[in-house]
């Protein structure tokens, strides 16, 4: 049989990784970022996290790091204004930071678990009323 689009894949749970998680991967290639199956997704959630990487150029807003700069680097996408908070699911309201600079952000506000806000199922803020 065919393989399944890489976006069903995603929806599905599967970390899909492509030039957008890691900008030194040629167009076209993919890989398997985890061994493990997570939660289904959003195709919204995956469509709006492209965006804001490509918004920002690949680039923490914080402290500048890219992957093509810094090996190593991890890209997370964050709300300014959480949406446990009544923050909205707005391109305004995210940002890309890199792991480090996330922790540091939620560090001064009491969150131990930091994920990509738009890459972990329980932060979407598709399935959520915000």
């Amino acid at each position: 049989g065919v393989a399944p689009p890489m976006r069903e894949l995603e929806e599905d749970g599967w970390m899909i990784i492509s030039k957008t998680d890691d900008p030194l991967m040629k167009v076209g290639s993919y890989r398997l970022g985890s061994l493990q199956k997570g939660q289904p997704r959003s195709r919204q959630a995956i469509k709006q996290r492209t965006t804001i990487l490509e918004r920002d150029s690949f680039t923490c807003t914080d402290c500048g790091a890219s992957p093509t700069t810094v090996p190593g680097t991890v890209l997370q996408v964050h709300h300014l204004h959480q949406v446990h908070l009544g923050g909205k699911n707005t391109d305004e309201n995210l940002v890309t930071l890199c792991s480090n600079c996330h922790a540091g952000r939620h560090a001064n506000d009491g969150t131990t678990s930091i994920a990509d806000d738009l890459l972990e199922p329980s932060l979407d803020p598709w399935t959520s009323d915000a």
